[in-house]
C-alpha cells in the first residue's frame, strides 16, 4: 500500500511536472509566436515606408541612362554647331542668303518623309544599333566633309547632299531615341525623366 501511495505520489509530481515543463515551453512559444508576430505586425506597418526607401535608393541617373542624356546632348550641340557653320560657309562662298537659308531648310525634308517609312521597319529591329551607328556615320561624314573642304573647291550642290545626308541620320536617330527613351526610365522616375528629356 505504502509503495502504492509512493508510486502515485510519483506519478503526480512527474506529472506536474511535466505540466510545468510544458507550460513552459507553451509560454516560450506563445513568446516566440508573438514575436514573429509582432514583426510581421512591423513589416506590414512599416511596408510602405521600406517600399519608400527602396524607392528612394534608385536613382534616375543610372548607366544607361546617363550615357543616353550625354550622348544626346553632345549630338545635339555638334548638330546645331554643324548646321550653323555650314550656312555661314555657303553664304561666305555664295553671298546669297537663299542659298544659306535653302540648306538650313532642306533639312526638313527627312524629318517630315522619313518617319512615316522608317517607323515600321525600326519597330521590328533594335533600337541601340541605330543610336550608335548613327553617331558613327555622322562623325565619318563630317570628317569627310573636312577632308573636302581641304582638297576641292566649293560645290553648292556637293553641300546640300551633305545636308540631306546628316538630317536623315538625324531623323533615324529622333525615331530611336524616342522609342527606347522611355524604357529606360526606372518605375516610379517617369515625370523627372520626360522632364529632362523636354529640355
Amino acid at each position: 500500500k505504502k509503495a502504492y501511495n509512493y508510486a502515485g505520489q510519483s506519478e503526480s509530481y512527474i506529472a506536474l511536472g511535466l505540466f510545468r515543463h510544458s507550460k513552459k515551453h507553451k509560454s516560450q512559444s506563445l513568446r516566440r509566436c508573438s514575436g514573429k508576430h509582432k514583426g510581421l505586425l512591423l513589416s506590414a506597418c512599416t511596408g510602405k515606408e521600406t517600399k519608400q526607401n527602396f524607392t528612394m535608393k534608385q536613382t534616375l541617373w543610372n548607366k544607361n541612362f546617363s550615357l543616353l542624356i550625354l550622348a544626346t546632348t553632345l549630338g545635339c550641340i555638334g548638330g546645331i554647331a554643324g548646321g550653323f557653320a555650314l550656312s555661314f560657309l555657303v553664304f561666305d562662298e555664295t553671298g546669297s542668303t537663299l542659298a544659306a537659308a535653302l540648306i538650313i531648310s532642306i533639312e526638313l525634308i527627312p524629318f517630315v518623309l522619313l518617319p512615316a517609312i522608317a517607323a515600321p521597319i525600326m519597330d521590328r529591329l533594335p533600337r541601340k544599333p541605330f543610336l550608335v551607328f548613327g553617331d558613327l556615320i555622322n562623325g565619318i561624314l563630317y570628317s569627310a566633309a573636312g577632308l573636302y573642304m581641304l582638297n576641292f573647291k566649293f560645290s553648292y550642290t556637293g553641300y546640300l547632299i551633305f545636308s540631306l545626308l546628316l538630317s536623315s541620320l538625324n531623323s533615324f536617330d529622333q525615331l530611336a531615341y524616342e522609342s527606347i527613351y522611355p524604357n529606360l526610365i526606372p518605375k516610379g522616375f517617369e515625370q523627372k525623366g520626360y522632364a529632362i528629356s523636354s529640355m
